[in-house]
């Protein structure tokens, strides 16, 4: 499947389940979305970096949901993780922060500073807007959560708004 998405160039959106293995981890408190949505999620970056998918696979265009998950928050780990490989050369030859540098994010993190955060990791060019509607009712507009993102620049909310969907779909 991977190998007929790369030939298609494909643009590929990554949206998180919940998986068996964790399912309601600890349902009298929490419901299951709370926490395994954004774990999945990063669950799937980890799989394609240290698969090698990844770096096998360079013609898809993933787009992660929830702004990667918890992947900005541990991505430090996943760089030290790499110093670990002993097929380094074949797994990320050209380094994890270069495979999470390729891959996009959408705007659904919940938070304006942490998506702040995910656009000082990857870049402005990268994310694009999500709004996880109707699922999700606490963003009255997912528009006014990209203006909420503190420090963001005209360009940037503009690339994020629209500019950065239209290159990954080929419409601009």
């Amino acid at each position: 499947v991977l190998e007929e998405l790369n030939r298609r160039k494909a643009v590929v959106y990554n949206h998180p389940l919940s998986v068996d293995c964790c399912r309601n981890p600890i349902p009298q408190y929490m419901v299951n979305s709370a926490i395994e949505y954004a774990t999945d999620t990063t669950r799937t970056i980890a799989s394609l970096l240290f698969s090698g998918a990844a770096a096998r696979f360079p013609d898809i265009k993933w787009i992660h949901s929830h702004g990667g998950g918890t992947m900005p928050m541990l991505w430090q780990r996943y760089i030290r993780q790499e110093a670990t490989l002993k097929s380094k050369q074949e797994i990320v030859p050209n380094g994890v922060l270069h495979e999470i540098r390729r891959f996009h994010y959408d705007t659904i993190s919940h938070s304006p500073s942490i998506m702040a955060t995910i656009i000082k990791q990857v870049g402005a060019d990268r994310v694009v807007l999500g709004s996880d509607h109707p699922a999700d009712m606490s963003l009255e507009r997912p528009v006014d959560f990209v203006e909420s993102i503190p420090d963001l620049s005209r360009s940037d909310r503009e690339l994020i708004l629209g500019g950065n969907a239209k290159r990954l779909l080929r419409l601009a």
